[in-house]
């Protein structure tokens, strides 16, 4: 299991408790840039899908997180059917 399977298994187990750092680096992985800042928001956006704001706040409120996840799981089945 890869570094990103297991980031992604860690916050997917415990959506409530995760670092700012830790959801960044995931969606990096994942190809999803940090296109802006704006105050104490992060604009997370990738090609063809809707921009992403999350408040660099510790722990990342989960309906962030969720939305994150959303984000990534559209990804992988995106992945899946190429």
């Amino acid at each position: 299991m890869s570094k990103k399977e297991k980031l992604l298994q860690k916050i997917l187990s415990n959506p409530r408790d995760v670092r700012f750092e830790e959801l960044d680096r995931l969606l990096k992985h994942f190809g999803i840039e940090c296109r802006r800042v704006r105050g104490d928001h992060f604009i997370y956006k990738r090609k063809g899908y809707r921009a992403l704001p999350i408040p660099r706040k510790t722990p990342v409120r989960s309906i962030y997180v969720k939305q994150a996840l959303d984000l990534i799981e559209d990804l992988i089945e995106m992945d899946d059917e190429s």
